[in-house]
């Protein structure tokens, strides 16, 4: 009787796969003719219907996922971890994180801003909450792993700022629990935020 499912890794590896024997198959089904220069042909000629039948693969997984679990439970949240550069994610790894959203595929979705770049992190928030644009609520991953404390409670602030719906910190570890979270109350989380007004 979980409240819950979280979908981590769901993503390709990488640009570089998956090119077994079943995904040829699969794909030449889908476009309705044999590729001629398998791969090669997927990053170049074919490479938006390649890129498109990767993402169709995982959002099949998290879209079956989803409706089979509401209709179990129809109170259950279900999120994911998501790389934080859309749509670069898209082509890179197969995950088409907003259309998610969009489709209400997820509860909420959270998205891995680990970076040690104040600049950086601001730039994917600010992008990302654009893309989502409320389908959802979204709460920015800050890798406090990498980070010092003053520069997590920045980041924390940023989010606020940014209008995100809330902040994950990742990773729960000694650090986090006896340094970092017991500042964090003294402070930047000792109060309830004051989130933008939303239409």
């Amino acid at each position: 009787d979980v409240d819950g499912i979280h979908f981590d890794c769901i993503r390709y590896p990488g640009g570089d796969g998956c090119f077994c024997d079943g995904c040829r198959q699969r794909f030449e089904k889908r476009i309705g003719k044999q590729v001629q220069n398998w791969p090669r042909d997927c990053g170049t000629v074919l490479k938006e219907e390649w890129m498109q039948f990767r993402c169709d693969n995982i959002t099949t997984v998290v879209r079956t996922v989803s409706e089979q679990a509401h209709k179990l439970k129809p109170n259950l949240k279900v999120s994911a971890a998501v790389f934080g550069d859309y749509p670069g994610c898209k082509y890179g790894v197969g995950q088409d994180w907003v259309y998610w959203c969009q489709q209400h595929y997820l509860d909420f979705v959270c998205p891995m801003d680990y970076t040690d770049s104040d600049t950086r992190f601001r730039n994917l928030v600010t992008n990302q909450v654009a893309a989502v644009n409320h389908a959802v609520p979204l709460y920015a991953g800050i890798g406090q792993y990498v980070i010092p404390d003053d520069q997590v409670v920045g980041q924390i602030e940023m989010t606020r700022e940014l209008g995100a719906d809330g902040f994950i910190l990742f990773n729960m570890g000694l650090g986090l629990a006896e340094q970092t979270l017991p500042n964090l109350v003294k402070g930047v989380t000792s109060a309830p935020a004051k989130v933008p007004h939303r239409k």
